[in-house]
């Protein structure tokens, strides 16, 4: 079962959000900006309670709308959470609606999303008596999490999240190995870049060093930005001339096709 539709309005910090998440989604922004509140949202459904934190500053009403399915693909349930501040502003009120696949409403909507909880349930004592000392163990626990919950990675989705090409699995599906392989190629990707930049970065400075200086500052970035409206005004007067030799050139040739029409002309007669 997995989330096909996630959609957010007034929550925490989100004032309104809509995605429909892949098998990778990358969700990036400066602090402050909604991150966690995303999470925060979609576990209020999952958790059920009523927190006047919910409601975003400002707001008197927003919502929560999931959208899952089956592993199959096939639609499950739309659960909407909804929160809305009372009328004397003192608290607020919550309200859980599921609709099946047709849009009717499931009734004891809590208990609903009580089972979906333990369909997802696992006892963790049983991962933690797991000997992961060991490659067998560790190999084992991957097996066993594997088993609790598949995953599959498609190639495509890896790319948007921000691999290159080159360091993409081949074929349509990856493993997870597959993706630590290209976690390892960006971070090898991103050391080379970082060396690259250090290195051009040294190199700026010997040269600002290794320039003559009269004892007078220059502003290089003044002098390249006058370079390049110089450059503009030489291409904008070479765009002028080149304009002009085609209109002489169209002119000449049509008082050229006109003698020709008059001297056909006479020749006919």
């Amino acid at each position: 079962m997995r989330i096909t539709e996630l959609e957010i309005s007034q929550i925490k910090g989100v004032e309104h959000l809509f995605l429909k998440p892949g098998t990778i989604t990358r969700i990036k922004g400066a602090n402050g900006t909604g991150k966690s509140s995303i999470i925060d949202a979609v576990m209020s459904v999952f958790q059920g309670g009523s927190d006047p934190g919910w409601l975003r500053r400002g707001a008197k009403k927003g919502f929560v709308r999931i959208s899952i399915c089956e592993d199959t693909g096939s639609p499950r349930a739309e659960i909407t959470k909804t929160v809305a501040r009372r009328k004397d502003g003192d608290g607020i009120n919550t309200t859980l609606e599921i609709l099946d696949p047709n849009g009717v409403p499931i009734p004891a909507p809590q208990t609903f999303i009580s089972r979906l909880g333990e369909s997802w349930a696992v006892d963790p004592s049983a991962l933690l008596a797991m000997d992961t000392s060991t490659a067998a163990g560790c190999k084992a626990l991957t097996k066993k999490l594997l088993e609790l919950m598949p995953i599959e990675f498609a190639t495509v989705d890896i790319i948007a999240a921000g691999v290159p090409d080159a360091g993409a699995p081949r074929g349509p599906v990856a493993s997870l190995a597959d993706v630590d392989k290209a976690r390892k190629y960006v971070t090898e990707m991103r050391r080379k870049v970082g060396i690259e930049r250090d290195e051009a970065s040294s190199s700026v400075d010997a040269l600002r060093k290794s320039l003559p200086n009269d004892g007078e500052e220059i502003d290089w970035v003044a002098k390249e930005k006058a370079i390049q409206a110089q450059e503009r005004d030489r291409a904008a007067n070479e765009a002028k001339e080149k304009a002009a030799v085609a209109h002489d050139a169209g002119v000449e040739r049509q008082a050229q096709e006109r003698d020709f029409a008059k001297a056909e002309q006479a020749i006919r007669a």
